[in-house]
């Protein structure tokens, strides 16, 4: 007969190979259903979509947030040439702005409305359109190990908010973008929060009556990260900065890429 002990230890072996074949098929689901990828799309549930944000800026504008879909930019900004204390907005990879969008673009800044531009890879040709001939606005990036990053705004009392970059659900290694700037006068650009204590990763140029908010790390704004309270809570701090007026989405001038370099359109 098996002692007591025996049938013990044999039923607590049993619970813990049915608890790992439990763990290791639900490992393999979770990997097999969520895409680690960045896309930044305004209904997208993965990881690193932009569904919560998106309705979180619902919210923030009072359920007046427009989306630019099939329009180009050029259309749908003539289409709104008198409007005041608006917002454009898009979030993502990368943006195929023409000559005719980014002169636009402009004008609706000038004219005193907010531009929110946050892009993995910046858009050289607007930005340095929009800022003195002998300034500089450009993108570095630095290598993190494990993805860490820590962010804190410019104000003596905000508090540091650490990120962490993850594949399948595992901090991993990453490069973040900062930026390095030079400006010609006071407050031509002007930094509202830095990464690490050292660099700049969110400024403020000052164009006409409004303003070009340009972030360097889209990455923050995704899913992942605001599901949980502190990252909303970043976020919130961050279009505090916006205008109090509607909100255009901009999801036909981007472009993103899953692999590789091949861009697609990211709607």
């Amino acid at each position: 007969k098996q002692s007591k002990n025996t049938r013990t230890t044999l039923i607590v072996i049993g619970v813990l190979v049915l608890l790992y074949g439990a763990f290791m098929l639900y490992q393999k689901q979770f990997k097999a259903k969520y895409t680690w990828y960045t896309n930044y799309v305004y209904d997208n549930k993965q990881p690193y979509g932009a569904h919560i944000l998106y309705q979180l800026l619902k919210n923030y504008s009072n359920e007046n947030l427009t989306l630019i879909d099939e329009q180009n930019l050029r259309d749908f900004l003539n289409e709104h040439d008198t409007v005041t204390n608006a917002n454009y907005f898009v979030i993502g990879k990368h943006c195929n702005y023409n000559e005719d969008d980014i002169v636009n673009l402009k004008q609706f800044v000038r004219r005193g409305n907010t531009a929110f531009i946050a892009l993995e890879e910046l858009s050289y040709d607007l930005l340095y359109s929009a800022v003195s001939e002998c300034a500089i606005v450009e993108y570095e990036n630095y290598y993190s190990p494990g993805g860490r990053l820590s962010v804190k705004f410019n104000d003596t009392l905000s508090r540091n908010y650490v990120f962490r970059y993850k594949y399948k659900d595992k901090p991993s290694d990453y490069y973040w973008n900062f930026f390095e700037t030079e400006q010609c006068s006071t407050n031509e650009i002007i930094s509202l929060s830095t990464i690490n204590n050292r660099k700049s990763n969110f400024i403020k140029i000052n164009y006409g009556r409004g303003k070009f908010l340009v972030h360097a790390n889209p990455e923050l704004f995704t899913n992942l990260f605001l599901i949980e309270p502190i990252y909303a809570d970043h976020s919130e701090v961050v279009f505090a900065n916006l205008s109090d007026g509607p909100i255009y989405w901009d999801r036909n001038s981007k472009l993103w890429s899953v692999s590789g370099n091949n861009y697609t359109n990211g709607n």
